[in-house]
């Protein structure tokens, strides 16, 4: 196999693999070298731009995905929705960076530098989805690892001349993002037709039920930041950002990683079944691995730095653990369900988790709940999710296989 042949196989999952490396690794330089506040301003500009990956264009990309045409290799675009495309990013960041700055920090950080990050990353998730729909899976890690690339970046810096985070981290996104213009013109231009207006319209119900289930899908993944940094403060959020990175970032890289794969199969029409349980099977193994591996760069970090780096609480390395294995089953799910999305399904799933996440936040409130049963909510709100998909997709699955032996 020659190099070419190794990039083309392997590309993709290198490049997924290098982003959460560069999570990973950003994460702890920043923590041993940086002051605690600097570190905070990280630790929020992480969330935002996490967020945004999911919520930057208000579901559209997922839409899009789902219902644009492919004619040979060239991707159809219409000019409402090239439109969109350019719009919502912008619409999306300002809704993201107000509803981070005053809900999610109590008003604390910088709402322009929220801005701004959450911009440019909604921008590269629109490039990311047209990259998976034309089936550019290599293309497509790159995009989705841009804004993780320049948390390195920010680190080497950091650790070289303390500057100002949320300066830097805005230049260096900014400067990422150019140079994805640059890879759009050379790579993708040339697969784009953008054509008038025909055929069906834009399904409003549609999209709404996709932005809801988005909206869903983006407070489910900083749940727990959200309510630590809400009601434990800043060192507290600190200090459980700090873990749950050096845990989530490697767990997820195979789950997402197989997910887009499979969903650019079925789109390219080269697959429209996918045995869950054995691709369930792998995840769990990888993820197993890949906690042990960190528990060990734990040990070491916390032999290395004891003044800087201490291990969370029993119950909070318990919870990350667990929250760990089920977002790593969720993130390959959850690539899969924009295929076989239906309207009343995603609103209904979507309203029995937003009222039990509501009455769960009512009784923090009313009864002033510690951290423990905090954690036990959050458990509990991502295994309803997970097998809400799962149950979903394994009934698809069994259909389309009935289907098929007819």
């Amino acid at each position: 196999m020659n190099i070419n042949q190794l990039i083309k196989s392997y590309g993709a999952l290198l490049l997924s693999f290098t982003g959460a490396v560069c999570l990973f690794l950003s994460s702890i330089v920043m923590k041993v070298v940086a002051p605690l506040n600097s570190f905070i301003e990280f630790s929020q500009l992480v969330v935002v731009a996490s967020m945004a990956f999911t919520w930057g264009v208000l579901g559209f990309d997922n839409y899009f995905a789902k219902h644009c045409k492919l004619e040979g290799c060239f991707i159809i675009i219409r000019i409402s929705e090239l439109r969109l495309l350019c719009i919502l990013p912008i619409v999306g960041s300002l809704l993201l960076s107000v509803f981070s700055f005053y809900f999610i920090f109590n008003g604390k950080g910088s709402l322009f530098h929220f801005t701004l990050l959450s911009c440019m990353v909604g921008f590269s998730l629109c490039f990311f989805t047209i990259a998976k729909v034309l089936g550019e899976n290599i293309l497509c890690q790159f995009f989705s690892s841009l804004w993780k690339f320049s948390l390195l970046i920010v680190a080497i810096i950091t650790y070289v001349h303390p500057v100002k985070i949320n300066y830097l981290v805005s230049l260096i996104v900014l400067i990422l993002f150019l140079s994805s213009l640059v890879v759009i013109k050379i790579k993708l231009l040339n697969r784009i037709k953008v054509k008038e207006e025909s055929g069906s319209k834009l399904d409003l119900k549609i999209w709404f039920a996709i932005f809801f289930t988005i909206s869903v899908v983006t407070m489910l993944s900083q749940l727990d930041r959200v309510f630590i940094a809400r009601y434990f403060g800043e060192a507290e959020f600190a200090k459980y950002f700090f873990w749950s990175a050096i845990y989530f970032s490697p767990v997820v890289i195979y789950s997402s990683y197989l997910g887009v794969k499979n969903f650019s199969s079925y789109k390219a029409k080269k697959a429209n079944y996918f045995n869950l349980q054995e691709d369930l099977k792998k995840i769990i193994f990888l993820s197993t691995i890949s906690f042990a591996m960190s528990t060990l760069l734990g040990l070491i970090l916390v032999h290395l730095f004891p003044s800087k780096i201490t291990w969370p609480s029993v119950e909070v390395f318990v919870v990350i653990v667990a929250i760990g294995f089920i977002r790593s089953v969720y993130i390959y799910l959850s690539s899969l369900i924009q295929l076989y999305i239906e309207t009343s399904w995603a609103i209904k799933k979507g309203v029995s988790l937003i009222l039990y996440v509501f009455f769960g936040g009512v009784l923090f409130e009313v009864f002033n709940l510690d951290l423990k049963y905090m954690f036990l909510f959050l458990v509990t709100v991502w295994s309803i999710r997970t097998y809400q998909y799962f149950s979903f997709l394994q009934i698809k699955m069994r259909n389309t296989l009935e289907n098929e032996l007819e």
